[in-house]
């Protein structure tokens, strides 16, 4: 199998999402490369190989939160920025070999699940700290501790709605605010709100960046980078609440249901 027809392969279940996210695309084809790379030359390593390498990576991360440095918490924040994107594009190539190698398991599914749960927490109570660290401000940061913990959950969320489904199937329920599926066209929101949605948790390449950016501000303007970092979990505090208590039960909650 050529280049070409393994990126063809591996990226096959992905067009759509690939189609609409120029950032994710991107990801993509280097993610692609990589994984290309390690079956061709590396044939011995699998995918779970690469999901530990997820996990080593995010408890490093976590546990170096202990250890900052004082002189450069700055910089050292934005390595870990840095190590975490590596989890970005490895939770890529898991899945890229295992298609690649036709060794889709059931473990894997499962490690590679348990990798988009821890990631938020550690994520977040990586920024979290560092600002804390600098300003003393603890009020932000069990805000943003809270916030963490939600995103988890809202990982589970579409779980969640399938087995709503397969209970309401089950017990034969007369749903009155059924939500039908549609081929309704997905709606192209203007710029700036895009903008603000990849500002949120669900995005998280997105928030990645946004606080590699508000990092290094933050080496030489400390408090326009904490006003930034105050705005942004706030918002998504926010958008949060209005999705668990207003979108999903009214748009989304039977979406799964056939």
């Amino acid at each position: 199998m050529n280049f070409r027809e393994y990126k063809e392969l591996v990226h096959a279940p992905k067009k759509d999402h690939m189609a609409g996210d120029r950032l994710y695309r991107l990801e993509r084809n280097i993610s692609v490369r990589i994984s290309w790379s390690l079956y061709k030359f590396l044939p011995f390593i699998q995918a779970n190989h690469v999901t530990g390498l997820s996990f080593l990576i995010l408890l490093v991360v976590f546990f170096s939160n202990f250890v900052r440095s004082v002189d450069w918490p700055g910089y050292f924040t934005i390595i870990q920025i840095l190590a975490l994107y590596l989890v970005v594009l490895t939770d890529k190539i898991d899945g890229e070999l295992a298609r690649a190698k036709e060794l889709v398991t059931q473990k894997g599914v499962y490690y590679d699940y348990t990798v988009h749960l821890f990631y938020p927490f550690i994520f977040y109570f990586t920024i979290g700290h560092y600002f804390f660290s600098v300003s003393g401000q603890f009020l932000l940061f069990y805000l943003t501790i809270l916030l963490s913990i939600i995103t988890i959950a809202l990982v589970e969320f579409r779980a969640i709605r399938i087995l709503i489904g397969e209970i309401i199937q089950k017990n034969n329920l007369n749903i009155k605010d059924l939500v039908p599926r549609t081929n309704k066209k997905k709606t192209n929101w203007p710029l700036p709100i895009r903008l603000l949605n990849y500002l949120t948790f669900m995005l998280y390449a997105w928030i990645l960046f946004y606080y590699l950016v508000v990092v290094f501000i933050s080496v030489n303007n400390f408090e326009l980078a904490y006003k930034l970092y105050a705005i942004h979990i706030i918002y998504c505090l926010v958008i949060l609440a209005y999705r668990v208590f207003w979108q999903y039960p009214h748009q989304k909650l039977f979406k799964e249901l056939r």
